[in-house]
């Protein structure tokens, strides 16, 4: 076996260890307490959104570990869940009406999951939202702390603009009544550098490969 065939057997046996652990529920990436939220309000017939920002982008962490269902649908993915959408003040739609979240833009090969509050992960639903495997675009905020699974499976920057409207709590239809606003999030993925080193390595053992067969076509 070639140099960089061991190397790369080596690393991907430690991996492959290091996942083979028993099931979890995913992470709280940087703890649980560390919360950033997007609270959302009404000001009269303006929907206001306040973020926190600070210390963005946030960083997607693949921990290599294996999810109880549903949460498997992180496995082999970097993740965050630290963004939350909360809501704040007294004033609420009115009967008919609930709070959306549509998606205006994001980077390609960004996932999102729908969750619920951070330390309660057994009960999130962990499905698809946000355009997600074919889901809406849109998504019902029902005024409860609600902090989904953001998540990528290449190294890079990702963000996504949202908008936030009033509209008919069945259809989503929009209530022109309202003005919406919007809020742009941010993340970044920079693989460990194990990780990082066994994606080269496997790209290059392919390559090597690919030139081999091609000199044995000829």
């Amino acid at each position: 076996m070639r140099k960089h065939q061991v190397i790369a057997a080596i690393l991907l046996a430690g991996f492959t260890a290091a996942g083979a652990k028993a099931d979890v529920w995913p992470q709280n990436v940087n703890g649980v307490t560390n919360m950033k939220h997007i609270a959302i309000s009404l000001n009269g017939s303006n929907v206001v959104a306040t973020a926190n920002l600070d210390e963005s982008p946030l960083d997607l962490i693949n921990f290599g570990e294996s999810h109880f269902s549903p949460a498997n649908v992180l496995d082999t993915k970097a993740y965050n869940d630290q963004y939350g959408w909360i809501y704040e003040g007294f004033d609420v739609p009115a009967a008919g009406d609930a709070i959306w979240i549509e998606v205006e833009s994001q980077s390609f090969g960004l996932e999102t999951y729908e969750g619920a509050m951070r330390p309660m992960k057994a009960s999130h639903s962990y499905d698809p939202i946000f355009s997600t495997d074919g889901s809406a675009d849109i998504w019902r905020f029902d005024r409860m702390m609600t902090h989904n699974w953001y998540a990528v499976t290449d190294p890079g920057e990702y963000s996504a603009t949202y908008n936030i409207y009033v509209g008919d709590e069945l259809s989503g239809e929009e209530n022109l009544s309202f003005n919406p606003t919007s809020v742009t999030l941010t993340w970044t993925y920079v693989p460990e550098p194990a990780s990082a080193l066994l994606l080269s390595i496997g790209a290059i053992i392919g390559l090597r490969r690919r030139n081999s067969t091609a000199r044995t076509n000829r």
